[in-house]
């Protein structure tokens, strides 16, 4: 089995962030890989060397992914990501996006695929210059804890919270994020104005010409407390 040395906020095996592309070439000079360049821009290019991905900006490494590893050192602990993935997610308790990513702010650490067999596991740590593109919208996603009890108890309490959200769907969220918490949509209406109706049972989303939530509703089959007070419709 692979394994790989994490180093919170620093960077990935042998890779650095803040690394030269020479750095880099002389850390892996013994990976049995050619180098691959992808220019973005003119200030930013990928290079891939093996299951290395490394992206630059102004010629030094700002994100570091690796693909298929399935064991990982981390603060000093191994970690099995196929046999022991739950504890280490109940753990951590990471964000999850709509894309699958499972985001570690903290470790500036983003991981996909974990719900794949090895292969499919990419591990991603990026600088603080990218550490928007994944935690932008992170108040938005849903905790890994929370999604897990959720699913365990095929059940969701819906707290509401006048003009911010109603149980862990929070107005302003994409569609992906609701489906990454209540599943694919049954029915989907797609109107002239842009606004999107999804539904699934008796849970009704709606979302503006933003693709932000607008407006929830439940039926009465739904648990729904509102001011402390469990009522029966909202």
């Amino acid at each position: 089995m692979k394994e790989i040395k994490i180093d919170p906020k620093i960077g990935l095996g042998d890779v650095k962030l803040k690394m030269t592309s020479q750095e880099v070439q002389q850390s892996i000079l013994g990976i049995d890989s050619e180098k691959v360049v992808n220019k973005i821009n003119g200030k930013e290019y990928i290079e891939k060397w093996g299951s290395y991905k490394l992206h630059y900006v102004d010629k030094k490494v700002e994100m570091i992914s690796v693909e298929g590893f399935q064991l990982i050192l981390l603060e000093d602990e191994k970690i099995d990501l196929i046999n022991t993935s739950n504890q280490f997610l109940s753990k951590e308790n990471p964000f999850l996006d709509y894309l699958g990513n499972y985001i570690f702010p903290h470790y500036n650490i983003a991981i996909n695929g974990l719900e794949e067999n090895g292969n499919g596991i990419e591990i991603t740590m990026y600088s603080d210059k990218f550490k928007n593109f994944y935690e932008d919208n992170i108040k938005y996603n849903v905790r890994y804890l929370e999604l897990k009890s959720t699913h365990e108890m095929n059940e969701i309490t819906y707290n509401v919270i006048p003009y911010t959200s109603v149980g862990p769907l929070h107005f302003e969220m994409s569609h992906k994020n609701i489906e990454t918490i209540l599943g694919k949509p049954e029915k989907i209406n797609k109107m002239n104005n842009g606004i999107l109706i999804e539904n699934r049972g008796d849970i009704q989303t709606r979302y503006n010409q933003n693709d932000e939530l607008i407006q929830v509703k439940l039926g009465k089959k739904q648990t729904v407390i509102l001011q402390g007070e469990l009522i029966t419709e909202f």
